[in-house]
């Protein structure tokens, strides 16, 4: 009986632990996602296939415009 009482309390810290873990994958905002300087048609385009194709994907840094594109 005493057994089953540790193992129960391990068990519960390590599910509070595991609940109270923020998530690895959220990637930060940056300025440039802020400031609209990345290519939205390509986030658009790999997104949807993504989709489609039941595939996830997270973008670690989005992909930037070309300069002398769109007037910038």
């Amino acid at each position: 009986m005493h057994r089953s009482r540790w193992a129960i309390a391990g068990l519960s810290l390590c599910l509070c632990a595991c609940a109270t873990t923020p998530p690895q994958h959220v990637a930060p905002a940056t300025d440039d996602k802020l400031n609209g300087d990345f290519d939205q048609g390509k986030v658009a385009t790999v997104n949807r296939w993504a989709l489609d194709h039941g595939a996830t994907v997270i973008w670690t840094h989005y992909p930037q415009r070309r300069k002398g594109t769109d007037g910038g």
